[in-house]
């Protein structure tokens, strides 16, 4: 049952795979009847601006894909940027985060990630099981708080 209902959540997703991920797992674990929209962007500036301009329920990101404006940056500076700007959002605006990521390989940039501040972080490719009770968790938590 919703307890929700009534209310509207707010998700940032960063991806076309998230896209296409998350609206539909939503609507899975929570029910047809759960209220929601999405805002997409890829780019941190653009995330950063979003998050200024309205108040989130959930980030939910593929942390490999988030683009930065510098060009030419070595790989693995993209990755601990992402986690910086992980950081930067738990801190400030303490929104549940899930994080995906597929590189690199291994359970050490998922510890990072929770490090960081994500919520929880899970690398792909993943199963819609394992994101069922973690999305649920982050919604409730952060609808209950409203």
């Amino acid at each position: 049952m919703n307890e929700q209902k009534g209310q509207r959540a707010h998700i940032l997703l960063n991806d076309e795979i998230m896209e296409a991920i998350i609206p539909p797992l939503i609507e899975k674990v929570m029910g047809p009847e759960y209220d929601f929209d999405v805002v997409k962007t890829t780019f941190a500036h653009e995330i950063l601006d979003a998050v200024e301009h309205q108040e989130f329920d959930l980030f939910a990101f593929l942390l490999n894909n988030i683009i930065f404006r510098k060009e030419g940056m070595p790989a693995e500076s993209g990755f601990r940027k992402a986690l910086r700007l992980v950081i930067h959002l738990k801190a400030r605006y303490k929104t549940p985060i899930i994080g995906l990521y597929g590189y690199p390989k291994g359970p050490a940039y998922g510890r990072q990630a929770k490090l960081a501040g994500a919520d929880f972080a899970f690398e792909i490719p993943c199963t819609e099981e394992v994101l069922r009770d973690p999305m649920r968790q982050c919604l409730e938590g952060s609808l209950a708080k409203k």
